[in-house]
Parts: C-alpha cells; structure tokens; sequence
C-alpha cells in the first residue's frame, strides 16, 4: 500500500499456473500485467510505480513498471524489490558458488534512478532488502551453515554512514520494515 491508499496484490491462477499483478484504487481493482509468467511480490509508490519479480523460467527478473512501460533491473535468481517515492529499488540476488561463509550466497542490489549496483557482498544470504525514501535500506543477514544445522540472522541497516547491525537480541531476527523516518521493526 501506498501514502495515497493504493494496494498492489497478487493474485494466483491455479489452472493457469500462473499468478498476475493487480491493483485497488479508490474502490476499484484493475488488473496490471496479464500474461503466462508468473508475476508476484509487488510493492508501489505514491507516483504509482510498480515493482515485482516475474519468474521467465530458468531465471526470475526484478522489474519496474512506469506509466504501463517495463523495464527490466536485473535477471537470474533474485527476489522482490522494494521502491521508495524517487523510483529506487533495493532487491537481493542469489549467487552460486561453493559454501565458503554460508550455505546460500545472496547480495544486495540498488537501482538508484539510472543504473543498477551490488551494494553489499560478503558471502552471507542478505535477503529481503526493504527502502525508505530517505534511501536507507534495511535487510537480514542470514547464516546457514555450510555443513547444514540451524541458522542465525542479523538486521543490517544501510544509511549515508554506511553499514551497520542492529541489536536485536534474538540468534534469529528476520524481515524487517523500515518507514520513511528511519524506524525499522522485526520479526
């Protein structure tokens, strides 16, 4: 949901095996993409663009969708993205490799408006990267073991000074939310 009370949502067509786009403004639900790719995990902005990952299998894709025109940020194993009121979007990308540091690599990726960057790599999984419109991001941190057993996260927070781990007091902190103030909350 957006500050103008519009709500982006998915919907599953099971005989289609698929899933589109759609979208409920002031009363009214429009359907935005309609196609055989299954479109999923959208967010959008007070200007209403929309951000989603679609999955054009073998790979998924982080797209943005402006005045009804796509365009593509990035392709191979990534996830949702998130997208502030200037059209930035921060998502995560899986990366392949051996174990090293933990059992899934995942980096984090920013659009800032013209072109797109890795902006955090350090052999964990970062998933789930959620962005204010100050441009802060917020995402965890997790740690599987390479040799399988429990895993551990941590709430990382992105901001002009860098990056920083929250205290969270938990071994298993996950999917947090940042508001346009800097607060960020967990679960």
């Amino acid at each position: 949901i957006n500050n103008c009370g519009v709500v982006v949502f998915t919907r599953d067509f099971a005989w289609q095996v698929t899933s589109e786009i759609f979208l409920y403004d002031n009363g009214l639900i429009s359907q935005v993409t309609d196609n055989d790719i299954p479109d999923a995990f959208p967010d959008i902005n007070d200007s209403g663009v929309i951000g989603y990952s679609r999955n054009v299998s073998p790979d998924e894709q982080v797209v943005l969708l402006v005045d009804g025109k796509e365009t593509v940020l990035s392709e191979g194993n990534v996830s949702s993205p998130s997208i502030n009121n200037a059209g930035h979007a921060p998502w995560g990308k899986f990366e392949s490799g051996p174990c090293i540091v933990s059992g899934t690599r995942s980096d984090v990726w920013f659009f800032d408006g013209t072109s797109a960057a890795r902006i955090h790599t350090d052999g964990f999984s970062n998933q789930i990267p959620e962005l204010n419109d100050l441009d802060e991001i917020t995402w965890t941190q997790y740690t599987f073991p390479c040799g399988g057993g429990g895993w551990t996260g941590e709430i990382l927070l992105a901001d002009d000074s860098g990056i920083m781990s929250l205290p969270s007091g938990s071994p298993q902190p996950q999917v947090p939310y940042l508001d346009s103030i800097g607060r960020v909350l967990w679960d």
